[in-house]
């Protein structure tokens, strides 16, 4: 109790002192309002290969629902401890929400002993193995750039 309200002490009287709160948000105005165009726009399908305990999702068969994609790896250790919350967070929220588990490429070919073992109710495919477009932030300018890189989690 006394962590929390330190925390929520800390959070406002940090937004208490700043002049500009959007300031704290990720990137300026300007890059945020990039983002506008995209708002509203159909979802990009889901090219996800191996799913486990469920058929392929696509655009359609989650229309309607919010859906979270919780990227993990079978070698990352908080990855899996967090499995048994995603199920509680899956039922409990089951009308509303879908948790796709997404299985970092490396690792994938236990994913399906970790599943099983770990007993996860989530859809649980895997990312096939390709190179992605991520974008970077340069820490010297402080623009936003583009490089490639493996697709990667934790």
């Amino acid at each position: 109790m006394k962590i929390t309200s330190l925390l929520v002490f800390l959070a406002a009287s940090t937004l208490a002192q700043a002049e500009d709160i959007t300031a704290l948000g990720e990137g300026t105005a300007e890059q945020r309002a990039r983002l506008t165009e995209i708002q509203g726009a159909p979802a990009l399908d889901l090219a996800l290969e191996g799913w486990i305990n469920s058929e392929a999702l696509n655009n359609e068969s989650l229309k309607g629902k919010i859906v979270v994609l919780d990227f993990w790896a079978t070698w990352c250790g908080p990855c899996i401890a967090s499995i048994p919350h995603n199920n509680e967070l899956s039922e409990k929220y089951s009308k509303d929400v879908v948790i796709i588990g997404v299985c970092h490429p490396q690792g994938a070919e236990k994913m399906k002993a970790v599943v099983d073992g770990k007993k996860s109710s989530t859809p649980s495919p895997s990312i096939p193995e390709v190179s992605l477009v991520m974008p970077t932030r340069s820490t010297a300018t402080r623009t936003t750039t583009s490089s490639t890189v493996k697709a990667r989690s934790c």
